[in-house]
């Protein structure tokens, strides 16, 4: 089952955009406040141990997408809630099991 999260402007605090607000704005953003997609995924891999743990990971303009098999069922948040403190992550959606 897929699902899609993002982190709201109201949890962040300190005045930070993100989330769905942050897909609006983004376009607009000056290159110099954006992280690349190549950078947030060698971040959001390093976060969760994507290549230790056999998982997918893909990032389009920020939005990260992860992929793949854990062993136990409850495996999958550990690895949601490091993706999405990764500063530039726009949201994160997953089909993790």
């Amino acid at each position: 089952m897929a699902s899609i999260s993002c982190r709201s402007p109201s949890a962040e605090g300190g005045g930070r955009i993100a989330g769905p607000n942050l897909l609006r704005v983004r376009p607009l953003l000056p290159k110099v406040f954006l992280r690349s997609d190549d950078d947030l995924l060698s971040q959001v891999k390093n976060a969760i141990r994507a290549d230790e743990l056999g998982l997918s990971v893909t990032v389009a303009d920020g939005l990260v997408t992860l992929s793949g098999v854990f062993p136990e069922p409850s495996q999958p948040d550990t690895a949601l809630r490091p993706a999405r403190e990764v500063d530039g992550v726009v949201a994160v959606r997953h089909s993790l099991t």
